[in-house]
């Protein structure tokens, strides 16, 4: 009988031991079936090539490699068609050759399912799609992903005494001298900072937003206003300042320098009073958000210090403020017998003159933009004393007896309730019914009032702290009323404490508007009780709180 072919299997294992080098097995290799010893032998084998670092997995994979006939011009990819039996050339071979071929793979892969898999690392990366070149090539871009940058470092303003500015030996002044020129360095060091802080205003900010055109040069102008011109006024006064400077760091006499330069001053009514329609110009553009966007990145540059726009735009304002307290401090440490003694008094009232002025310029301001804010509902809600206020005395949130928010603004000439509505991104106040004029309005506190009769709900609720907060306004002519609830009781007493102070003021400025009565008998000129005024007004609460009877 002739002697059997060995198996497929025999043959690789036969292979792989001449490849590995394991001579004495490839020798005691015979025919199949296999023998329980080479099984065993086989297995050591298998072991020991997966356990061999060194041993390169190529070799394993081409000595298990099927043997086929060599192809021309055959890649990988044709290879595992011709495995499958389903290229076109295998559609033309006999049954039983396919059959005999997927058995030899079939043996083959069950020898392969011996190896432990391989683990590999996949590496994985993101790459953007990019339109493909001229040449038909599509080049490859990597996006990197974004990071949120490094918080900056805050340019931090170092503040020395004049002691840490000049030699140990010029410290040999008195205590008092010596205060004395720590005062007037912080006078000289605060104009530093106030011409540093106005310059980096133009730098950082107006140029930039001109540039971008965030904004218009108008509103640009309306936002920023005069703010590049007090520049040079401050710098004149520091280098003025500087030069009376001596050797030894000290400055004797200001008085002189200060007096030409206060009228300067007379500038800020016109800055101060641009500010209230400048901040409210600069809320309604911050909804933009490209205007927005441009703040927040200035705000968190270190050149902004964590200050927004308004706080330097509000800088110049109170820089002014501060010029008496400095005045002050400086008067304090001045000799009695010094020339600035009486200089410096004249300064300080000159100053404080100025920063009235201001006030009533920007009150008139705040009067011109609250009127200009407000919105008629009805023809007959306009009124001639809304147009004829100077200054608003008090305003701010206040609720009716439904509990509806509501916006109470007390004109010098009269009261005006409303309610806030936003068009077009800007804050806007709706009249809710007619204003009531100083001279017509009554007010009741309903604390120190008894609650409305026959009402199952009032007298459950007297006495409550919900009915401390509340007071009623109305007017004698039409007698609508509004019952309002303040926040608590110290709001209340502002309220009403302001409200009596201006209903006084109009009843006086009416008494002194009227014409002088004369009288045939004795011809004697008879004026005004000013102690009935007075009484008046004493006695403004006990007078309402009889009008309620009516009212009610």
């Amino acid at each position: 009988m002739a002697e059997k072919e060995n198996s497929p299997d025999v043959d690789v294992v036969k292979d792989v031991a001449t490849e590995v080098g394991d001579s004495e097995l490839a020798a005691n290799i015979c025919v199949a079936p296999p023998t329980p010893k080479l099984k065993r032998s086989t297995s050591r084998l298998l072991r020991r090539i997966t356990s061999t670092t060194s041993f390169d997995m190529n070799v394993l994979t081409s000595t298990l490699r099927p043997r086929k006939r060599k192809r021309k011009d055959v890649d990988e990819d044709s290879m595992s068609v011709h495995s499958l039996n389903i290229a076109p050339h295998s559609q033309h071979e006999l049954p039983s050759e396919k059959k005999s071929k997927r058995r030899s793979m079939a043996k083959m892969s069950s020898f392969v399912n011996m190896l432990s898999p391989a683990t590999t690392k996949r590496t994985f990366s993101f790459k953007a799609p990019s339109t493909p070149a001229a040449g038909g090539h599509t080049p490859q871009r990597q996006i990197t992903p974004y990071k949120k940058p490094k918080p900056a470092s805050i340019d931090r303003r170092t503040s020395k005494l004049w002691s840490d500015t000049v030699d140990q030996a010029a410290l040999s002044f008195s205590s008092n001298e010596i205060k004395r020129q720590e005062a007037i360095h912080e006078l000289v060091q605060g104009e530093v900072d106030l011409i540093e802080d106005l310059r980096s205003v133009h730098k950082h900010y107006y140029y930039p937003m001109k540039k971008l055109k965030l904004m218009t040069e108008k509103e640009l102008d309306s936002i920023f206003g005069i703010v590049e011109r007090l520049v040079p006024f401050h710098e004149d006064l520091l280098s003025n300042l500087k030069a009376l400077r001596k050797a030894d760091g000290t400055i004797d006499g200001i008085g002189e320098t200060l007096s030409k330069w206060v009228p300067n001053l007379r500038h800020y009514e016109t800055y101060c009073a641009n500010q209230v329609f400048a901040k409210g110009l600069l809320d309604t553009k911050k909804t933009d958000k490209k205007v927005d966007d441009f703040l927040t990145r200035c705000l968190e540059s270190p050149f902004s210090r964590k200050l927004d726009l308004w706080n330097f735009l509000d800088l110049p304002r109170s820089r002014l403020v501060k010029y008496p307290i400095l005045l002050k401090q400086i008067y304090k440490y001045t000799e009695d017998n010094h020339p600035d003694k009486e200089a410096i008094t004249e300064l300080i009232e000159r100053v404080e003159a100025v920063i009235k002025d201001v006030d009533v310029k920007m009150g008139e301001s705040v009067c011109k933009y609250t009127i200009q804010s407000l919105q008629y509902l009805y023809d007959t809600q306009k009124s001639l004393h809304i147009e004829q206020s100077k200054s608003v005395l008090c305003s701010g949130q206040l609720k009716n007896d439904r509990g509806t928010k509501l916006h109470v603004v007390l004109f010098d000439k009269v009261m005006v309730v409303t309610r806030t509505a936003t068009r077009n991104n800007k804050l806007s106040y709706q009249i809710v019914k007619d204003p009531i004029p100083l001279s017509e309005l009554e007010l009741i506190d309903l604390s120190e009032t008894e609650n409305k009769k026959g009402s199952f709900k009032s007298k459950v609720l007297r006495h409550t702290s919900h009915d401390k907060c509340a007071f009623r306004v109305f007017s004698r002519a039409n007698g609508h009323p509004h019952t309002l609830y303040a926040r608590d009781e110290h709001d209340k007493r502002q309220w009403l404490s302001c409200i009596q102070n201006a209903v006084s003021q109009s009843a006086s400025l009416m008494d002194k508007t009227q014409p002088i009565e004369s009288v045939a008998d004795n011809s004697e000129t008879i004026l005004p009780d000013s102690s009935n005024n007075v009484e008046t007004c004493l006695e403004i609460e006990p007078t309402i709180t009889r009008k309620q009877e009516t009212v009610v």
